[in-house]
């Protein structure tokens, strides 16, 4: 009979026991949680100040040439409600506008939204600035947003952000396919009937006026309005209802930008300046010019060669050379996102007791520190936590031991459990240079385990999430969360709720479920004390293992000025310009 499995927990770090080596440097679920559980009514009061009145811009964009910046490649269809990739939602946010936007710390200021107000944290009433249109001239409603919001939690196209929508009353049988109730309890008669293409209606939403609309939630949720900047919570002219193909090929929106040509998954996607936006993130350029790019070290040479402005997609090993002659346009600054590797936790060898003590072995047998010296040139930070620092609540010791070079304790709780028979793979996206990452990971684990380790490639970053939803890839992978909103919570309830809309992982807890649900109806610095708790259970199993906290690492020409990056990593486009001539 094999020894049982030792378990590592979570919980304060002793001194690691390092292995000194340098490397050189490279080349339904919440809704219903939330039904069924009680919670307990938090404090009350007003949710936002209301705002100034819309105002006009103060600047009119310039006349020089357009911002040249890169992007990923991009999917064939424009829909932010259904995609992970990061710059398909820069792209819509510019283009789309919603109740708020985030500043450059992540804090949630009002954009369409002259006030949220609630007293209770379960019913807020919303009331639209006016003035407000799309770029086609529509003007933007009450109906504009419940529409759109009805939209998202349609259960005939699930959509990957539609759990923004599950506090909201009615989120679980319209999202099961039985919505009951209509979610407009206003008799606005036959003027109201909807055109063909709208979806069921949530109970929870309520238009009330025509800039005026009610959300009531099933239970109180502190907080709520945070995640009301998301882009996927926009509003929607009728042509995404009455022509949706057509709208997913020349988008409308009410953002500092559009779209002159449409949408294109091919070549540069040109965004210009937006004649009907008034409000206070007007385009101080005359357009930004989307360049995708799967090489990154191409992408490179045409920054030095005058052909690309802004980059954000930099490899570690071009950092001392870039800093050497680009200087202050250098940019290295931690942002919202963290690295780990996700596994499969239903598929062999990864599940049960054995497959969480042969997750946490490896995470014991990798050298973080060396990971974020040495492969990327100081652009990480050591996880200690399943969220970076720069998210309020992040803990700089939560994970302890687990997380802790530890390769003689990392060889004995492997050997406890059969070791790992074959080896593993590890999948990983080439288009943001993921190779050095897996590449040393995996020489960790040959050495301190004796355990065969190979990266799998995939050639981009939307390939390989495709894989891994698909269950085409069927092993652990190298992923990178990129924050939702700013809170604890969007680094927690998507990707670790049992059926959570990014959960990759297969991670499924009812006590964690349970915990998470009574953490979002709590106020702070409780709902931060048990967001906290429910992360240590979490990592006692270690679906996700943390590796590394992300800075952004990029670089700007000189032909352009005024390139700053916000909490998510973002540049802000409508912000970046070119230095008048003379």
């Amino acid at each position: 009979m094999r020894p049982a499995p030792r378990v590592v927990p979570a919980g304060p770090r002793r001194h690691a026991r390092r292995t000194p080596r340098r490397r050189g440097p490279a080349h339904v679920g919440l809704a219903a949680l939330l039904a069924v559980v009680p919670l307990p009514l938090a404090g009350c009061g007003p949710t936002t100040p209301t705002p100034p009145p819309t105002a006009s811009p103060t600047h009119s964009p310039d006349a020089g040439d357009p911002i040249v910046v890169n992007s990923l490649p991009l999917p064939a269809r424009f829909d932010p409600t259904d995609t992970d990739d990061p710059y398909t939602g820069r792209i819509a946010g510019l283009v789309q506008r919603g109740l708020f936007r985030y500043d450059a710390k992540g804090k949630a200021v009002p954009e369409v939204a002259a006030s949220v107000e609630s007293t209770d944290h379960r019913v807020y009433e919303v009331t639209l600035a006016p003035g407000w249109r799309f770029s086609d001239g529509e003007p933007v409603t009450a109906d504009s947003f419940v529409d759109a919001w009805n939209r998202l939690a349609d259960p005939t196209h699930p959509k990957r952000m539609r759990d923004l929508l599950a506090p909201v009353a009615g989120f679980v049988p319209v999202a099961a396919g039985t919505p009951g109730r209509s979610s407009d309890a206003t008799d606005r008669g036959p003027a109201r009937d909807r055109p063909t293409g709208r979806s069921p209606r949530l109970a929870g939403l309520t238009v009330t006026g025509a800039r005026t609309f009610t959300i009531t939630l099933t239970h109180p949720h502190p907080g709520f309005e945070q995640r009301l900047g998301h882009v996927a919570l926009a509003p929607l002219p009728d042509v995404a209802f009455t022509d949706p193909d057509r709208f997913a090929t020349r988008p409308v929106g009410n953002g500092p930008y559009l779209l002159p040509r449409g949408w294109s998954a091919r070549g540069v996607l040109p965004l210009r300046p937006s004649a009907t936006y008034t409000a206070g993130d007007p385009a101080l350029n005359s357009g930004i010019d989307f360049r995708p790019y799967t090489d990154p070290a191409r992408a490179l040479r045409d920054v030095r060669d005058g052909r690309l402005d802004v980059l954000d997609v930099l490899s570690p090993s071009s950092l001392p050379t870039l800093r050497a002659t680009f200087a202050q346009r250098v940019v290295d600054q931690p942002v919202g996102r963290s690295t780990g590797l996700a596994f499969p936790v239903h598929r062999a060898p990864w599940t049960g007791k054995d497959g969480s003590a042969r997750r946490t072995a490896l995470s014991m047998a990798i050298d973080r520190e060396a990971l974020a010296v040495d492969v990327h040139a100081r652009t990480r930070d050591v996880a200690t936590d399943l969220a970076p620092p720069v998210v309020e609540g992040h803990s700089p010791d939560l994970c302890g031991d687990a997380c802790t070079l530890d390769p003689e304790t990392a060889a004995e709780i492997l050997d406890g459990v059969g070791g790992l028979p074959g080896g593993f793979t590890i999948a990983y996206a080439e288009d943001i240079d993921e190779g050095p990452t897996v590449t040393a990971i995996c020489a960790d684990v040959v050495e301190h385990l004796r355990v065969r380790c190979t990266g799998r490639p995939y050639p981009t970053s939307e390939a390989l999430r495709t894989a891994v939803a698909s269950g085409e890839e069927t092993g652990p992978h190298l992923a990178t969360r990129q924050m939702a909103y700013p809170l604890l919570e969007s680094f927690l309830v998507p990707r670790f709720l049992g059926d959570g809309r990014t959960n990759d992982t297969g991670y499924a807890d009812p006590i964690t479920d349970a915990a998470l649900g009574r953490a979002l109806a709590t106020e702070a610095p409780e709902r931060t004390e048990r967001l906290r708790s429910a992360s240590r259970r979490i990592l006692t199993s270690m679906p996700v293992v943390p590796l590394l906290d992300v800075h952004v690492a990029a670089v700007s020409s000189p032909a352009v000025t005024d390139v700053r990056y916000d909490v998510f990593g973002s540049p802000a486009y409508t912000q970046i310009r070119r230095p008048r001539e003379g």
